[in-house]
């Protein structure tokens, strides 16, 4: 089996490019028996998901036709490369998760014979990659957030700079403690990053970090996906 994964200026048309996946890549793909298929939208927003989920459908069932296609993957974010362009310091904001609004379009226009799959990246930008630089000069810019998904809308919260708002990492336990005030917190039960944000709220243990908040914040968000959303 192979995988076969192509982003939204890839899959606007099969028949433009599938001459080009068979002179590329038609040596390879002859060569095995199933392939999977991955159409990554990268970043979905509220005026492109439509004109994406009509191409997905048209290029998975014309891909389809061509090859033994043994999974459909399907996967996005609304969340852009810079979180500043969603929200500012000090404040918070909820967004639409219009990626499911578009695997729901798909699911609903594909033929029941196709195997389709959704793929998840979290709640971080398809375009996340760390930055190098000085810790000094990371102090200066960072600002804490979290972000927590619920319904078809991720809540997302953005504290100031590290090395100049008065609380300094302490912001994530503040943050913490609006979240899970929220109507729409889970709770400690849920999920062991559900658990993590209500000890920060209390302050227990060491003050979060950018690097330390990512693991609790992804399990309660697959945790979310997994056993609430599908």
């Amino acid at each position: 089996m192979v995988a076969l994964r192509l982003v939204a200026e890839d899959f606007n048309s099969f028949d433009v490019v599938h001459s080009e996946i068979q002179a590329s890549l038609g040596a390879v793909l002859s060569k095995f028996a199933e392939v999977d298929l991955i159409l990554d939208c990268r970043v979905c927003t509220a005026s492109n998901h439509p004109q994406l989920s009509s191409e997905i459908v048209e290029f998975g069932t014309k891909f389809s036709a061509v090859y033994n296609m043994r999974k459909f993957i399907v996967t996005g974010s609304s969340i852009p490369p810079s979180i500043a362009d969603l929200v500012e310091t000090n404040s918070d904001v909820i967004i639409q998760r219009y990626e499911l609004a578009i695997l729901r379009l798909v699911k609903a226009s594909l033929s029941a014979k196709i195997n389709f799959f959704i793929a998840d990246y979290g709640t971080i930008s398809p375009y996340y990659s760390d930055v190098e630089m000085p810790p000094e000069v990371l102090q200066s810019i960072m600002t804490p957030k979290i972000a927590y998904s619920f319904k078809d809308e991720i809540w997302i919260t953005r504290g100031g700079a590290m090395k100049t708002h008065p609380q300094g990492y302490s912001q994530y336990n503040y943050m913490a403690h609006v979240l899970v005030n929220k109507s729409f917190f889970r709770g400690a039960g849920h999920s062991f990053g559900d658990n993590y944000f209500v000890e920060k709220s209390q302050h227990q243990g060491n003050n979060a970090t950018p690097s330390t908040i990512v693991k609790p914040t992804l399990n309660a968000h697959i945790t979310y996906m997994m056993e609430d959303y599908i």
